[in-house]
């Protein structure tokens, strides 16, 4: 599981967040989980769970970026190894 760090939201209303997934295997990781799809409230936190489907062996990689609307990104290396 990769979880968003909690961050302070100085607003009253939810703050939209965007998950993608990008990279050279970007395929293979797939979001399972994202209670962080409406939207973050203030002082507020989410998760997301990330599943790896390996289509051959060897390693592979991607990166998970979480964006919001006022410009902050924060991302998350990903990788796993098929075996």
């Amino acid at each position: 599981m990769v979880r968003i760090p909690r961050v302070r939201i100085p607003r009253e209303d939810a703050l939209a967040i965007t998950i993608v997934v990008s990279g050279p295997d970007a395929g293979l990781f797939q979001v399972a989980a994202n209670n962080c799809a409406g939207g973050l409230a203030s002082s507020g936190s989410c998760s997301l769970t990330v599943r790896f489907s390996p289509t051959a062996l060897g390693a592979r990689s991607a990166t998970l970026s979480a964006s919001d609307v006022l410009g902050g990104t924060m991302t998350a290396a990903l990788s796993g190894t098929g075996i």
